[in-house]
């Protein structure tokens, strides 16, 4: 875990995180959010496997949810979260790169990704998009043959 005590900004800290981090394959997820149990391996065995080398991010579907204050709770004092909507998201090559230039059609918090391919483009940059979005069109136009 890496932890700044001043604000840095989000590329900085992403591309300062890959940087120290020494495995092969890195995995983001947000302060916020929560996965399933068996995300990091499916997605470990999926990269990992022989027909796969040229993949260099794998991500997944995500539910929405809310857990305001206006949510009910289960009678017991627990709140219940509450889902709002599922996120899926194109799984071919050339529909993904096709959406990227609308929308971030990745949920970046579900990801896991080769490191070395994400350095060898420079990692994160900022540019005056969203960082997801150009970050994932880099990529996909870059390490994608």
């Amino acid at each position: 875990m890496l932890l700044y005590h001043i604000s840095v900004g989000l590329v900085k800290a992403l591309n300062a995180g890959l940087q120290l981090a020494r495995a092969e394959y890195v995995a983001r997820l947000d302060a916020d959010d929560v996965m399933a149990q068996d995300r990091l391996q499916r997605q470990y065995d999926f990269l990992h496997h022989d027909t796969c080398t040229d993949v260099a991010v794998v991500g997944t579907g995500v539910l929405t949810f809310s857990g305001s204050e206006e949510d009910k709770g289960d009678g017991n004092g627990k709140q219940q979260e509450i889902i709002q909507r599922v996120v899926s998201h194109p799984t071919l090559p050339a529909l993904l790169q096709w959406s990227l230039f609308f929308s971030c059609c990745v949920a970046h918090p579900s990801v896991m990704m080769r490191r070395s391919p994400i350095l060898d483009i420079g990692g994160y940059r900022w540019v005056h998009m969203h960082s997801s979005i150009s970050f994932f069109l880099v990529i996909s136009h870059t390490i994608h043959r």
